[in-house]
């Protein structure tokens, strides 16, 4: 693997990554990424119609030009409130469906 000197990536317009360690080779980056799913969903999707986006598709797209090498998905269960008691219901139907993608 040819090491490629910082410098020369910065004239090149690359900028460190600022979500997570990335590794640059002939292939482009090399890279893992961790969702932390409330905060995923809290943040950036509820209220949206994106609930049910797939997170590798979702990655290819922010991240052009990285080999996606592992996408990790964290979260807890969830516990029936009184105001939305189907909610264990819809997280029990949507992470059996993340492991339905590579």
């Amino acid at each position: 693997m040819d090491v490629i000197p910082p410098l020369f990536l910065r004239r090149q317009g690359a900028r460190p990554s600022s979500d997570g360690l990335c590794f640059l080779w002939e292939g482009g980056m090399k890279t893992n990424v961790y969702i932390d799913g409330f905060n995923f969903y809290f943040g950036a999707v509820k209220g949206t119609p994106y609930k049910w986006l797939n997170p590798a598709e979702m990655c290819r797209l922010l991240l052009p030009g990285h080999q996606i090498n592992r996408i990790k998905y964290f979260t807890a269960r969830v516990v029936a409130r009184p105001h939305n008691p189907q909610q264990p219901a819809r997280q029990a139907v949507y992470l059996p469906s993340l492991a339905d993608h590579p």
